[in-house]
């Protein structure tokens, strides 16, 4: 997850009720957490909940 950190990601989550999505920049790694900067203030995020990461790249970026 060390790769990861400064990157802009999707995160989806497991939930009883069906899926949860975040969208933010992660901003530390953790051993059993992720620290997201969204828009709603920065969250703490278990490992154990996260189904999927996506990393959103920018729209100017080159391939």
């Amino acid at each position: 997850m060390e790769e990861l950190v400064g990157q802009k990601v999707k995160v989806t989550l497991n939930s009883i009720s069906g899926f949860v999505t975040i969208i933010g920049k992660i901003i530390r790694s953790l051993d059993q957490f992720v620290l997201v900067d969204t828009t709603l203030g920065p969250l703490y995020i278990c490992y154990s909940s996260i189904k999927t990461i996506q990393v959103l790249g920018d729209h100017h970026e080159e391939k």
